[in-house]
């Protein structure tokens, strides 16, 4: 397939560019000519486009001119801004996937893409990355039914992140309600700490397409800081983790958990897997808006992931909760 990454030049695009470009031709956007040509350099077999001062419907038209399969979207981009270039991209019968982790994203690019993606057959879908999209949504979906509430935490030691991600994580924290920090036990290395509640994409995700009855995420960072440029071999040794906890009133406490290291190789690889959905999916399928973990059933994404060193599983079920 012909792969659009925009955002090719930042930190998780360039992983994403550095995946794909091994089984598929990869046009790599960009707002900047200056990193995209030293992209290119790298990687003499990427072509490049750049989208200085595109408009996102401008930037939907250039990319579609370029005869492209998919768009991954990578960029920090602003609700407004996403929705507008999904929805541009699906009106030209052009799949999107969007690597982030904002629930305000993931909701206006349904609003606005969701329609036109059935209208064209093409699948837009939101929360590719493993933090507050794919794996939250995975992991709850091992424990959780229709009408179970769900609780997802996630915490790490400080793993240092990209521009682009600071950018969004200041936006979901300053969209966040005011809330007192709850106390998680989270499986090792880490130990109990506290953790505040933050709008990620994964709540609504879960509330609007797996039908649980309320969603509910948390972050907590145990060490160090969330600042400076991600060196690969740092990001590597540093852990995070996610526990998703599911009941229903009256019933058991399912608990499941995930540790693993190398966020933005694991985002790599999911949007890998996502792709690699499309190509398999049978003519006449559903379209439109998909959440992640519809795109790729939780089956396939833990058959996917199962053997990968970057991840380690936990399963254990509490006592019953009070009724």
């Amino acid at each position: 397939m012909r792969i659009a990454v925009v955002g090719a030049t930042g930190h998780t695009g360039r992983m994403v560019v550095r995946l794909l470009r091994r089984s598929h031709a990869v046009v790599a956007c960009a707002r900047r000519r200056g990193p995209l040509e030293r992209l290119r350099a790298e990687a003499s077999d990427v072509q490049t486009l750049c989208l200085f001062e595109a408009t996102p419907d401008g930037a939907a038209e250039m990319i579609a001119s370029r005869r492209v399969d998919v768009v991954v979207q990578c960029a920090p981009l602003r609700a407004p801004l996403a929705a507008r270039l999904a929805r541009g991209c699906a009106a030209r019968g052009v799949h999107y996937l969007d690597v982030t982790a904002e629930a305000a994203v993931a909701s206006a690019v349904y609003e606005m893409a969701d329609v036109p993606g059935r209208q064209r057959g093409v699948i837009v879908s939101c929360g590719l990355g493993p933090v507050g999209g794919v794996l939250g949504t995975t992991l709850a979906s091992l424990v959780a039914g229709r009408g179970h509430a769900v609780e997802l935490t996630y915490v790490a030691t400080g793993f240092a992140t990209a521009a682009g991600s600071r950018s969004s994580a200041l936006r979901i924290l300053l969209a966040r309600r005011p809330c007192v920090p709850r106390r998680v036990d989270f499986p090792p290395p880490f130990w109990p700490g506290m953790a505040l509640r933050v709008p990620f994409a994964d709540a609504w995700l879960l509330e609007r397409f797996h039908g649980v009855a309320s969603a509910r995420t948390r972050a907590a960072v145990t060490g160090g800081s969330f600042t400076g440029e991600p060196e690969r071999a740092r990001d590597e040794r540093v852990p995070f983790g996610i526990v998703a906890r599911a009941h229903a009133h009256g019933t058991q406490t399912d608990e499941v958990a995930i540790t693993g290291t190398a966020p933005y190789d694991l985002t790599a690889q999911l949007v890998a897997l996502g792709i690699a959905c499309i190509v398999a999916r049978p003519q006449g399928a559903a379209a439109g808006f998909m959440a992640p973990s519809i795109l790729m059933s939780p089956a396939r994404v833990v058959d996917h992931l199962a053997d990968s060193p970057l991840l380690r599983w936990f399963r254990a079920t509490s006592s019953a909760v009070a009724a």
